[in-house]
């Protein structure tokens, strides 16, 4: 629906915002809230990040309370009655026009509900060119050893987000053991900004 893009349009009006939604009915949510509160430095597109260039099979889970689905799933379709589902175009972060003068202070959040090592994949020159700060949400020890390889060597630090307590200060990602606590500030300058 755009609730971190909105936040950070509104504390940096001087940056532009890159916000990718492949959900059709969240993307419209975005461009609403985008339209609504005059964030003309939002640039919002209605693709998939990930590994390549190319058309994914995309799916959510339908809510009975019509309320728009937060998550989503690229690859096949599971043979369900409670899905919707869509093609949507798919970009690597390292092609995408805008995306590639990050400069020296940006910023990426990924929530892509398991698809991050496509993500991680499809923005290695980014990494390297660009070491933006990450938001990464992410519950998979597979992930998480496949993420760790790549931003390590670049000299990326971690700090696992806990809502409660705030920043703390890890060697690498490590999964938590409470499920709900998956977020993980990745950065390479000696302390965040909090």
């Amino acid at each position: 629906m755009g609730i971190y893009a909105l936040a950070a349009a509104a504390i940096r009006t001087d940056v532009q915002i890159y916000a990718f939604e492949p959900n059709p009915h969240a993307y419209a949510r975005l461009r609403v809230n985008k339209f609504r509160n005059g964030f003309a430095n939002i640039v919002e597109s209605n693709i998939a990040v990930g590994h390549e260039r190319g058309v994914v099979d995309f799916s959510w889970f339908t809510r009975a309370s019509g309320q728009i689905a937060s998550g989503g799933s690229i690859g096949a379709f599971p043979e369900r009655s409670d899905l919707e589902r869509t093609v949507v175009r798919m970009e690597p972060l390292d092609k995408i026009l805008g995306v590639r003068d990050l400069g020296e202070r940006g910023l990426v959040k990924i929530d892509v509900e398991g698809a991050e090592m496509a993500v991680f994949e499809g923005m290695k020159e980014t990494l390297k060119k660009h070491r933006p700060d990450i938001i990464v949400e992410t519950f998979n020890q597979q992930h998480v050893d496949f993420i760790n390889e790549r931003i390590l060597p670049l000299g990326y630090r971690v700090w696992t987000v806990d809502e409660t307590t705030g920043l703390h200060a890890t060697d690498g990602i490590q999964l938590q053991a409470r499920e709900k606590e998956g977020n993980y500030l990745l950065s390479v300058r000696d302390a965040p900004v909090v």
